[in-house]
């Protein structure tokens, strides 16, 4: 065989195509709003010798506000997609009056003073979600970009960025790159509007990095396991691939780091507590159903191994999702 055909073979290669998937394209960087959790007193003390000048101004008002043009430095083309369709609000749930919205847009561009106002204007931010019923929703990419903001914020996700998102993927493929390519075509497959809006390949890039990224802590999943596609779905519908690698990564070290984690023993945890909740709630109802041998375990175990992100239609679990990013997801 000549030099020439094998390097036509190995450029060919299973590896040397999945290689190939991590590569993602670079455009413009711009700006997107979010919170900017960094401590007062340290950027503060960097201005200290000239506080009346623009470029202090511009710095307080990026670490003061929730949702600041400055809080964020985000790649547009990672972190938030300009035609992305805003999920719709389902019919049974009051829509979100336009005085909320505009209580909600004035929540993020709030000045703060120090932390105790912060966890002043989360809270009001939680009140706003359990009485409207989520976030608010529309077509709008403004509506998107509100809705991306807000989760990174309950999140406490504290910095995002094109170099970051870079160094994983760099670290890429992953030792679950064969699981992850296996399952990642399968993620949500009948609910059209997802496959329309995110990619395979988006999931492929974003599972792949956080299981390869360079700073990497002992909560992370040390590797792929089952259900961890369809718990990152949301993010990537919500809000692209950049901001979805930081948030996803936040939400299973914060939030569910057992969902993450070989047997999935949180999976198993919450089933049963399915069971001992309906014991209690409707005794009777319990009995009939362990009678016939229909346990939680058996007919609540995608529901809670995805957050209810299986069931869907995603454009309505998103609205869910909002209340579980607020209160905790132990609320599923």
């Amino acid at each position: 065989m000549s030099p020439m055909r094998q390097t036509a073979i190995h450029e060919d290669s299973p590896a040397m195509r999945l290689r190939d998937r991590m590569r993602v394209p670079v455009s413009e960087p711009s700006r997107l709003g979010g919170l900017d959790l960094v401590e007062p007193a340290k950027v503060d003390g960097q201005y200290q010798e000239d506080t009346e000048t623009s470029e202090y101004r511009r710095r307080r008002r990026a670490r003061e506000s929730i949702g600041s043009s400055e809080g964020f430095n985000v790649d547009m083309a990672l972190c938030g997609r300009g035609n992305a369709r805003s999920p719709s609000s389902p019919s049974h749930v009051r829509p979100m009056m336009s005085e909320e919205r505009r209580r909600l847009v004035a929540l993020t561009r709030r000045m703060h003073e120090d932390w105790d106002e912060v966890s002043a204007s989360m809270r009001e931010l939680r009140v706003l979600i359990a009485s409207s019923g989520g976030l608010p929703v529309g077509s709008s990419i403004a509506a998107s970009r509100l809705r991306t903001t807000l989760w990174l914020a309950m999140l406490e996700v504290r910095e995002i960025g094109l170099d970051g998102y870079a160094s994983a993927l760099r670290c890429c493929p992953s030792t679950s790159a064969d699981k992850i390519d296996n399952d990642a075509f399968r993620t949500l497959a009948a609910d059209v509007e997802f496959r329309r809006t995110v990619s395979t390949d988006s999931i492929v890039r974003v599972l792949n990095a956080v299981l390869s990224a360079p700073d990497r802590v002992a909560s992370d999943p040390p590797r792929y396991v089952q259900g961890m596609n369809t718990l990152l779905a949301p993010f990537l519908y919500v809000m692209g691939e950049g901001a979805s690698y930081y948030a996803y990564r936040q939400f299973l070290r914060k939030e569910c780091p057992l969902y993450a984690r070989p047997s999935l023993p949180g999976v198993h945890a919450c089933v049963q507590l399915v069971d001992e909740c309906l014991a209690h709630v409707d005794a009777r109802l319990f009995s009939h159903l362990k009678r016939h041998g229909a346990v939680a375990k058996i007919y609540a175990f995608p529901a809670a191994m995805t957050l209810s992100a299986s069931v869907g239609p995603l454009r309505q679990v998103v609205r869910l999702w909002d209340f579980l990013l607020a209160f905790g997801v132990h609320l599923n």
